[in-house]
């Protein structure tokens, strides 16, 4: 990202990671809030099975009534539910909502609809417990979290609601154990913000990624940044009597699975791209920041060059029974001043990076490396994406009219795709999760997901 002050350079801010989820008070109420920094009170008693959400976001979920109303499909087993907000207290709502430091330009039963449309069948029916006694699981808690965190996000009027619905309200990604982040992020990674200036100084989704990527420091002199290294120091805690402590993570490659979420980072320490990437994708979200995992199952390189009807070697890469996984993720975060989708791929060692950089060199024209001295495409792995080396975006999406409009043409012929239906030019039947090729649900389901096919916006086009 963009080089920050040389008093920043040396960076080490963030937080102790702590894997059992809820189980720290975070902030203390009795320091002074500033203008932009109206969240603090809104974490009273976070931490405690006593928390709960600021009165202007409790107003919204008492008004939203949902009732089911049947099933939507018998193939898939969806639950059609019908949420209504009876506006009952629309004149109070409306006075608190003006006083907030933005508009989240949602509601919470905009939320709730929108998640009853699109979360993942199994989750209808169960998902774990809420981080207070008063509510009646996690997905009010990422309901509240997310309202919280566009009302502190001074971008959120520049973006499009399919963004925010898209990619900010989900989450989870992949089949991954659900677990609560979203509240616990915020509360982490606000205070973050808040030291360096308060959110009022990051104007755009922009400001934030690269404040967030750029390079910091361990006590031992080690690069990385804030997604990688952290530690307590700028927290405050009201009631526990807790320490600074210190907390690593690091890079592993070939650890996926078993290390996907979070909370499979936390607890091993360690993690490959995919899990640092999903990391940076969910402290985007719990930030306000539209964003989502990009990756491709199969490089076009090496012994897996081809076509996959020409070359055998490309449905092993596919299938996970190759020698090694020819993978890699990273992440895409919406610019809300280019108004289209940027990449990251910001892994724990990485130098400082700035939208569209450390996977390519790329220009919207082009795509990836394309040498403009010679005029021509360099002969590199993703460069020379194309069939059966697809680069994708997992989305939460339905159809293709969810997505955000972009100022990119490239985005716009991005196109989705649905996981049960994708094959190779050989007939083989695969899914982008290369390194779970055979996930199934207990009773022998496959997961039902889609993606956007990204392929043409990262080749190189001469």
């Amino acid at each position: 990202m963009h080089a920050r002050s040389a008093g920043r350079t040396r960076f080490l801010e963030g937080l102790a990671l702590v894997v059992a989820a809820g189980a720290i008070a975070l902030l203390s109420c009795a320091m002074p809030v500033l203008a932009d920094e109206e969240w603090r009170t809104w974490l009273e008693n976070f931490g405690h099975d006593q928390f709960k959400y600021p009165h202007w976001v409790e107003l919204q979920r008492e008004d939203c009534k949902c009732s089911v109303k049947g099933l939507v499909s018998m193939s898939t087993g969806r639950v059609y539910v019908e949420c209504r907000d009876s506006w009952t207290h629309k004149a109070e709502r409306d006075a608190l909502i003006k006083q907030l430091p933005y508009n989240p330009g949602m509601t919470w039963c905009d939320a709730k609809q929108w998640y009853m449309d699109h979360m993942p069948v199994e989750d209808q029916r169960f998902l774990p417990s809420a981080v207070g006694v008063h509510y009646d699981n996690m997905l009010e808690d990422q309901i509240a979290f997310a309202l919280m965190a566009l009302a502190q996000a001074p971008w959120a009027d520049k973006l499009p609601k399919e963004a925010k619905f898209g990619y900010i309200l989900p989450y989870a990604t992949f089949h991954e154990a659900r677990t609560n982040w979203r509240p616990n992020f915020f509360a982490r990674f606000m205070p973050l913000l808040s030291k360096y200036g308060g959110t009022s100084k990051f104007k755009s989704t922009e400001d934030v990624m690269a404040f967030l990527t750029q390079p910091g420091y361990d006590s031992n002199k080690n690069a990385g940044n804030t997604f990688a290294n952290f530690t307590s120091d700028n927290m405050v805690y009201p009631v526990y009597d807790l320490k600074p402590n210190p907390y690593f993570l690091q890079w592993s490659s070939s650890s996926t699975p078993p290390v996907l979420s979070p909370a499979d980072f936390f607890m091993y320490g360690y993690g490959s791209c995919t899990a640092h990437s999903l990391l940076q994708v969910y402290v985007a979200r719990a930030l306000g920041v539209p964003a989502r995992l990009a990756m491709t199952p199969c490089w076009n390189s090496d012994e897996f060059e081809g076509l996959a009807v020409n070359n055998k070697n490309v449905s092993q890469c596919w299938r996970g029974r190759a020698a090694y996984l020819n993978n890699h993720s990273w992440v895409e975060y919406w610019h809300s001043e280019q108004k289209r989708w940027v990449f990251l791929n910001a892994a724990a060692s990485a130098p400082d990076f700035g939208p569209d950089s450390g996977l390519c060199s790329f220009t919207l024209e082009h795509g990836c490396d394309y040498d403009f001295t010679r005029k021509t495409c360099q002969n590199t792995r993703t460069a020379r994406a194309s069939q059966d080396h697809e680069i994708f975006a997992v989305t939460w999406s339905n159809t293709p009219d969810e997505e955000p409009p972009s100022s990119a043409a490239t985005d716009q012929v991005s196109y989705l795709v649905e996981a049960r239906y994708m094959s190779l030019t050989d007939g083989t039947h695969v899914t982008p999760l290369v390194w779970s090729p055979e996930a199934r649900s207990p009773i022998g389901e496959a997961f039902d997901m889609n993606f956007i096919n990204r392929t043409e916006h990262y080749r190189c086009r001469p």
